[in-house]
């Protein structure tokens, strides 16, 4: 399973020098990240991305060494937001998309995020930094658990810097956990049914109840009392037995 994970920064510092930093440019080569870097590095990089025929279309990524464009981390990766009136949250997402797979092809384990925030409203800035860091988590996302011969990185992380990262966390960290929920259900899916039959499952699923997730399951004696017949019915063309998983959802106190 693809173990992904996320990472709060506060501090451009605390980014490493053999960091691979994300930065934003839009069709216009506008660099769309937060203010902190200096204006001669950002052009700088612009000239370097011009002969790379960068153009900032749409999920385009160009790979850069830092040393080359005067920055402290060992690798640049700058992706493009295609035209900047037309980005709205769908295409957050699917950038982050593009660059998780960008990530998951090249086996780097650690993203650091500059996330959007010049000519966007502070709601837009957080906004589109939880789309495109859930979509970066979903691009990571691989089945390997049946592979012969896996030999990729499966571990991913998200770094994501802000100045008021405090204010940002309860969002984001929503995002990852949406993530890791639909990377759990993507992994039941890709299960067979002589490795996921109904009891396996029910083992599979009562994981969730560390999370608040109150989960009964129904056996075939159960099944009968409740008188679910087309369900037991069913279930007789198999030799596995049915089962029946109830969830209840009551929310949880964030705080314990």
């Amino acid at each position: 399973m693809t173990s992904l994970h996320y990472r709060p920064l506060q501090q451009l510092q605390d980014i490493p020098s053999d960091g691979h930093v994300i930065l934003l440019f839009d069709d216009s080569l506008r660099y769309h990240g937060i203010n902190d870097l200096e204006g001669d590095q950002l052009e700088n990089l612009v000239e370097l991305l011009r002969p790379a025929l960068f153009s900032g279309k749409l999920g385009e990524i160009c790979t850069l060494p830092g040393q080359a464009a005067k920055l402290p981390w060992q690798t640049i990766i700058c992706a493009g937001l295609g035209n900047l009136e037309s980005f709205d949250l769908c295409k957050g997402l699917q950038l982050g998309g593009l660059i998780g797979k960008h990530y998951r092809k090249h086996q780097i384990s650690h993203a650091y995020l500059l996330p959007p925030e010049k000519t966007f409203h502070p709601e837009q800035q957080l906004a589109q930094a939880c789309q495109i860091s859930k979509g970066f988590w979903l691009g990571c996302y691989d089945f390997t658990e049946l592979k012969t011969k896996n030999t990729k990185n499966t571990t991913y992380t998200l770094s994501l810097y802000h100045p008021d990262i405090t204010t940002w966390n309860t969002a984001i960290t929503t995002s990852y956990h949406e993530a890791l929920g639909q990377c759990f259900a993507k992994d039941l899916m890709h299960l067979p049914p002589n490795i996921l039959y109904p009891e396996a499952f029910c083992e599979k699923i009562s994981e969730l109840s560390d999370l608040g997730l109150e989960i009964d399951i129904l056996d075939e004696h159960e099944l009968e009392h409740q008188r679910m017949f087309a369900l037991l019915a069913v279930g007789q063309g198999s030799s596995r037995p049915p089962r029946l998983a109830v969830m209840h959802w009551a929310g949880k106190n964030l705080d314990t």
